[in-house]
């Protein structure tokens, strides 16, 4: 207990060695650094998250607001790719990747009802291929390329019928 006491005593008498108006002065800073401190160390922060959540809110509002609106484009897309049915999955395939350039070889139907394909390509064509299936209907289920240095892509797609 009397440890306590002796390192307060010197700072005591040198507090108490200050003029009651440098005190007082002394005081009002430390109160004013203790604002800042908590200014700048809590108060900003928050506010700054606030505005950010505001702003994602706004976001998420227009996002919703977007959809909303194209909501109807949706559900005919949607009724179209229906349209796409599994037997005709082959011809669309074939047909679509000759037109492309694209040598491509159907495996049998697998027991899911999707089709897995050997492709072979210029890396464009390919991407352009995939492009014009999935605006016709067809799901991408898997997806495996590697570069050949004579025929460009080559792989294996697993593609089916939206459902």
């Amino acid at each position: 207990m009397n440890m306590d006491n002796d390192w307060k005593k010197p700072l005591q008498a040198r507090w108490h060695a200050i003029a009651a108006r440098d005190r007082l002065a002394l005081v009002c800073l430390g109160a004013f650094l203790l604002m800042m401190g908590f200014w700048w160390g809590a108060w900003l922060p928050v506010q700054a998250a606030l505005q950010n959540a505001r702003a994602n809110v706004a976001d998420q509002q227009a996002l919703q607001a977007h959809l909303r609106s194209h909501a109807a484009q949706l559900v005919s897309r949607g009724k179209a790719v229906m349209a796409t049915d599994t037997s005709a999955l082959p011809a669309l395939l074939t047909a679509s990747a000759q037109r492309r350039g694209l040598a491509v070889a159907l495996q049998p139907t697998r027991p899911d009802q999707s089709l897995s394909v050997t492709v072979q390509g210029a890396p464009t064509d390919v991407v352009a291929w995939l492009r014009e299936l999935q605006e016709a209907g067809v799901a991408t289920r898997q997806l495996r390329l590697s570069r050949d240095a004579e025929t460009g892509w080559q792989g294996e797609v697993v593609l089916a019928a939206a459902s």
